[in-house]
């Protein structure tokens, strides 16, 4: 017997939710549509990632990247035209497709329904204090207001010299959200991703 999730759900394992969400457009069991948004790239130069309230500090987490650029997306649901979720991000580390999955170890958890993507030292920066203008944290969420729409919003925002911070809302709001590695055949890392747990086995054609 599968188990269950929140009494009635079970997820979708990651490969899962990568495939399904890869093709935007695609239609998808109970009406939902698969959309993509471009977030840009996340300067990353320590080579390690954040993923985070934006308003709390975060630890990076286990694995370590090559020290660049790598670009960001959203993978968000349509709900049949009444809603709109963000239902994963993914961060691109190369071009090769994952051909396996590990947990991170660490979970994605919010109190302000908004999750981030960073380097360490661009998070400090996020949350150091500025005498001369608006707090960076302040900017951050004014970033956010200039995407937002009806049930979520991004920004990619540009905080100390060379660093950056990726905020996007989280699924349905608040909560812990799974982190995952997509490797390489050689066990390297190519992408991460974070269920935001909008998606589950409803809505898997092979399963519904």
């Amino acid at each position: 017997m599968l188990s269950r999730w929140f009494g009635r759900r079970v997820p979708l394992d990651p490969a899962r939710l990568f495939a399904l969400t890869a093709e935007p457009g695609r239609v998808l069991p109970h009406a939902i549509t698969v959309i993509h948004q471009e977030l840009g790239e996340l300067e990353l130069p320590e080579g390690r990632v954040v993923a985070c309230d934006p308003h709390d500090p975060g630890v990076p987490l286990a694995r370590r990247v090559p020290p660049g650029r790598c670009r960001a997306l959203l993978r968000v649901a349509d709900l049949g035209g009444r809603d709109q979720r963000t239902a994963a991000v993914l961060l691109r580390i190369g071009d090769a497709p994952p051909v396996h999955w590990e947990p991170d170890g660490h979970e994605l958890s919010v109190d302000s329904a908004t999750g981030c993507l960073a380097g360490p030292q661009a998070l400090a920066a996020l949350h150091a204090p500025d005498a001369r203008a608006a707090q960076p944290l302040d900017r951050l969420v004014e970033a956010l207001g200039e995407t937002e729409r009806s049930t979520w919003c991004w920004a990619n925002h540009a905080v100390g010299p060379g660093g950056n911070v990726i905020a996007f809302s989280t699924g349905y709001g608040d909560g812990s959200y799974p982190v995952f590695w997509g490797l390489a055949a050689d066990g390297s890392p190519v992408c991460l991703l974070v269920d935001l747990r909008v998606l589950d086995a409803r809505h898997d054609p092979d399963r519904a």
